[in-house]
C-alpha cells in the first residue's frame, strides 16, 4: 500500500464531506468504515478509480471491496464514495473545470446519504448508478440545479422566437437536487449559470423531464408557491398520471403503504399532497423546455 496516497485520500474524504455539509457525527461514523477499506482493499480501490477515469465503474466493483470485510452494503458504499471524490478532483481539476462546480457537484453525495438515513434509517448511500454521473462531470451542479446536454426528447418540434428546437437535438437537461428550498431567485441563477458553463451563444433550449413539472401539481400547490414558480420557468409539451405510488418517496420518504390515510403530514407540502391524495389526485410527471438568453427566459410562458 501506498502509505502517502492512502493517507492523502483519506484526509481528502474527510474535507469534502465537511465542505458538502456531512454533520461532524456523520463524519465520524464514516471514518473508521473509510480506514478499513484503505488499509485492507487499498489494490482494489486503486483498481476502482482506473474504472472511474475509464468510464467503466459500477456498483459491483464497489461492493467487491466492501462486502468481504463484512461492511454493510449502504454504509461501505458512502465510504467508497468519500474515497472517490480524490480521483474526481484531479478529473475537474485536469480537464479544468473549477473548484467550486467540483465542490457543489460532490454534494450529490451527502443528498443521497440525507435519503438513506431518512428511508432506511442508517447512514449510507445506495444510489452509485447515479452518483457516479458526478465523478467525470457527466452532470454538474451549478448552483441550486444540475445539468448536462442530452437530446431532445419529444416527437413535436418546438418553435418560438425564430428558431426550431427538433428531435435529437442538443438541449440543456435539468435536474432538481432535493436538498433545499426553490428559491426562485437561485433557480435563475442556476439557469444562466449552465448557460455559460456550457459554453451556449444566441438563444439556447433548457428541458427538464421531472414530477415538479407535473401540471395537476397546480391543484394542491398554492399560486405563490416555490413548486409552480419552477412549473412556470417551462412550456410543458407533455405530462403522464402516476395513478399508483409514482415519485410519492420523494415528498414522504418510503412507506410501507401508499394509502393516503397512512402517509404522513407533518410538513405543508405533506398535507397539501395527502389532501389532494385523498380527494382522488394522482401525481405525475411532465416534461418541458424554454428558451433561454444567457439572461432570462425568452419564450413567453403559457405557449
Amino acid at each position: 500500500m501506498n502509505t502517502e496516497k492512502a493517507a492523502t485520500l483519506y484526509t481528502h474524504a474527510l474535507e469534502i464531506a465537511a465542505k458538502t455539509g456531512f454533520t461532524a457525527e456523520q463524519i465520524e461514523e464514516i471514518a473508521p468504515v473509510m480506514k478499513l477499506v484503505l488499509e485492507k482493499q487499498y489494490e482494489g480501490l486503486e483498481a476502482l478509480e482506473k474504472a472511474v477515469l475509464e468510464g467503466s465503474d459500477n456498483a459491483d466493483m464497489l461492493y467487491a471491496l466492501t462486502r468481504p470485510l463484512g461492511i454493510e452494503d449502504d454504509p461501505g458504499m458512502l465510504a467508497v464514495c468519500l474515497l472517490l471524490t480524490h480521483v474526481s478532483h484531479r478529473y475537474y481539476r485536469e480537464h479544468g473545470m473549477e473548484e467550486e462546480v467540483y465542490i457543489d457537484s460532490m454534494k450529490d453525495i451527502r443528498v443521497w446519504t440525507k435519503t438513506c438515513v431518512d428511508n432506511r434509517h442508517h447512514l449510507g448511500v445506495y444510489q452509485y448508478g447515479w452518483i457516479r454521473n458526478f465523478w467525470r462531470g457527466d452532470i454538474v451542479r451549478l448552483g441550486r440545479l444540475e445539468f448536462h446536454i442530452v437530446k431532445y426528447n419529444h416527437s413535436e418540434p418546438y418553435t418560438a422566437c425564430g428558431i426550431t428546437v427538433k428531435e435529437g437535438d442538443p438541449v440543456i437537461n435539468t435536474h432538481i437536487p432535493a436538498d433545499g428550498h426553490m428559491d426562485p431567485e437561485a433557480v435563475q441563477d442556476a439557469f444562466c449559470r449552465a448557460y455559460r458553463y456550457f459554453g451556449r451563444t444566441g438563444i439556447t433550449p433548457i428541458v427538464c423531464d421531472s414530477w415538479l413539472l407535473y401540471p395537476k401539481n397546480r391543484l394542491f400547490c398554492a399560486p405563490d408557491s416555490r413548486m409552480v414558480a419552477f412549473l412556470d420557468n417551462f412550456t410543458i409539451l407533455r405530462s403522464k398520471d402516476a395513478p399508483e405510488s409514482g415519485d410519492l418517496w420523494r415528498v414522504f420518504g418510503h412507506q410501507p403503504s401508499w394509502e393516503p390515510d397512512s402517509l404522513p403530514d407533518d410538513t405543508p407540502l405533506r398535507r397539501q399532497l395527502k389532501a389532494h391524495l385523498k380527494a382522488g389526485g394522482t401525481m405525475g410527471y411532465g416534461y418541458g423546455i424554454f428558451l433561454h438568453d444567457g439572461e432570462k427566459r425568452v419564450d413567453a410562458p403559457g405557449k
